[in-house]
């Protein structure tokens, strides 16, 4: 098979309703054998819901719950998928048209290699908002969106976000086994498909929509400054980023007590959390 266009999703059926719909009325119709959808559910309990809107737009469903994050979720889209070719998708995102044409042309073309592709975000009304991440230090997160003006077809970037990635299956890098909860992902896994060799490419034609509005329904997964502190912490440990920057940088956001549970339980894993030399580490840019 080409492709897999596979989504991780927990507790949003209505979201993947949406997705999935589009991407057959648009996009994949039930004639094309190449490209097959998946939709992983990490839920602890099935979501009858989301099975039902899989059935419906003969989406390939599987309760696999891990129940630890969107990272862990997101590893078993590559662990379950059958395309040579994975396109993971955050289960709220809208392709552009002719998108998965687009796609195709670079698979059989061989242009993916071992490179992770990705494409401009765009808001409801087609127009770009950003086409990178710069690694930069804002908000508790390691990343800010930045749009490049006048830009290439294609082009190299540092990072992107993670509700969109494109890779042969077989070279995906892998989220941290160490990671909990949301955050942690972006620049860290781009970093990872570099140093495995390949680059992180943004092509013009491969636009997305993402939906940041939640519309009165809560996010059902675990969301913490905790988390955030810990996978970020994981993160440069496992990247030799600075882990001092990280520490000082959370401690200003994170009750003292609450920072050294943290600390502690990434020290349990990486007894040399803090004893690695710190002084050639790379830093990053920070805003707050």
């Amino acid at each position: 098979m080409k492709l897999t266009i596979g989504m991780a999703n927990y507790g949003d059926a209505q979201g993947a309703w949406w997705t999935l719909s589009s991407l057959r009325l648009h996009h994949v119709p039930l004639s094309d054998t190449e490209v097959e959808l998946l939709v992983i559910d990490d839920m602890p309990t099935a979501n009858q819901d989301l099975a039902i809107a899989c059935g419906h737009a003969k989406a390939r469903y599987i309760h696999a719950s891990k129940n630890q994050g969107p990272a862990h979720a997101k590893n078993s889209v590559w662990e379950h998928a059958r395309g040579e070719h994975v396109l993971l998708l955050d289960s709220h995102v809208l392709l552009s048209p002719g998108h998965v044409d687009t796609i195709k042309r670079l698979i059989d073309s061989v242009c993916i290699g071992s490179d992770m592709w990705v494409g401009p975000l765009v808001n409801e009304s087609g127009v770009t908002i950003a086409t990178e991440l710069l690694p930069e230090l804002r908000g508790g997160m390691l990343g800010v969106w930045h749009t490049r003006h006048q830009a290439p077809p294609w082009f190299e970037v540092e990072a992107h976000g993670t509700a969109y990635m494109l890779m042969r299956r077989d070279a995906w890098p892998k989220f941290s086994a160490d990671f909990q909860g949301f955050s942690g992902e972006e620049v860290y896994i781009h970093e990872k498909v570099r140093r495995a060799g390949g680059k992180v490419l943004c092509h013009s034609d491969l636009r997305w929509c993402h939906r940041f509005m939640r519309f009165g329904v809560p996010v059902q997964y675990c969301l913490t400054l905790n988390d955030k502190y810990r996978n970020h912490l994981v993160a440069a440990y496992e990247m030799g980023w600075s882990v001092k920057q990280m520490r000082d940088y959370f401690r200003r956001r994170l009750p003292l007590d609450q920072c050294i549970v943290v600390e502690v339980d990434v020290e349990m894993m990486h007894p040399d959390l803090w004893h690695r030399d710190d002084t050639q580490a790379r830093q990053f840019r920070t805003h707050d």
